[in-house]
């Protein structure tokens, strides 16, 4: 990759190489802040709380089986979307 010409401050063009990179690098450094870790919020102790009460119901899960699009990726499953209508269609008819 070539980066052509760039003006420095003064609006003096150079077309060094580590002068160019240096130029960029500052120009990025001023536009990114690295943000203080005194800044981050402290997150001991948010993870106590467990989630103990979870209903799922069949229909639930029929309703949202139901609302799959078949045409788009498998999920972090790995499962197609399209097997899991599938599978939905095979058990609504086997009344399983």
């Amino acid at each position: 990759m070539n980066v052509s010409s760039l003006a420095d401050s003064q609006g003096e063009l150079t077309s060094d190489s580590k002068a160019k990179a240096e130029m960029l690098n500052d120009f990025f450094s001023s536009v990114f802040t690295k943000e203080l870790e005194t800044d981050m919020p402290v997150l001991d102790n948010l993870c106590d709380a467990k989630l103990v009460d979870i209903s799922v119901t069949v229909d639930s899960i029929k309703s949202k089986l139901q609302k799959l699009k078949e045409d788009k990726d498998a999920g972090a499953d790995n499962m197609s979307p399209r097997i899991l209508k599938a599978l939905l269609l095979f058990i609504y008819y086997a009344k399983w």
